[in-house]
């Protein structure tokens, strides 16, 4: 629905879900089944300095991080 659900420091994984293996946004194909989970930064990350070096501005996007919890 092109809303923001997770953004970075919290850690977004992307797994096969026939294969149960990681899968890294490079090798996403379209079709592709897979299941994304998301878990909670460390707390140094969610500090003012840990969100500055993890940014989503740094990757690319316009928004705010939208952190777990």
């Amino acid at each position: 629905n092109n809303k923001v659900f997770a953004t970075s420091p919290d850690r977004i994984m992307t797994i096969d879900v026939k294969t149960f293996l990681g899968v890294h946004n490079s090798q996403l194909e379209k079709g592709q089944q897979i299941a994304v989970l998301v878990a909670p930064a460390s707390p140094m990350w969610r500090r003012k300095e840990g969100i500055e070096l993890f940014h989503p501005k740094h990757f690319g996007f316009s928004f705010e991080p939208k952190l777990l919890g």
